[in-house]
């Protein structure tokens, strides 16, 4: 859901938007299950790709390794 738009990050003007467990993918889970998902997403105007991802969740037999 966009929440604010030409929100400067960076130096780059962005548009935020923010998701919840209910906007993420229902189909493989191969990270094991996530729940209480709350998400900002901050987008370019300008060129449309992603500024800044910042994402919390809780979660069981999550497979993380690897990742960074």
């Amino acid at each position: 859901t966009l929440v604010e738009e030409n929100v400067t990050v960076n130096g780059i003007q962005t548009n935020h938007y923010q998701f919840d467990d209910s906007a993420l993918a229902q189909g493989e889970q191969s990270f094991g299950t996530l729940q209480n998902v709350q998400g900002d997403i901050y987008v370019s105007v300008a060129e449309g790709y992603l500024v800044r991802l910042v994402m919390e969740a809780d979660g069981q037999d999550l497979n993380l390794s690897g990742i960074g």
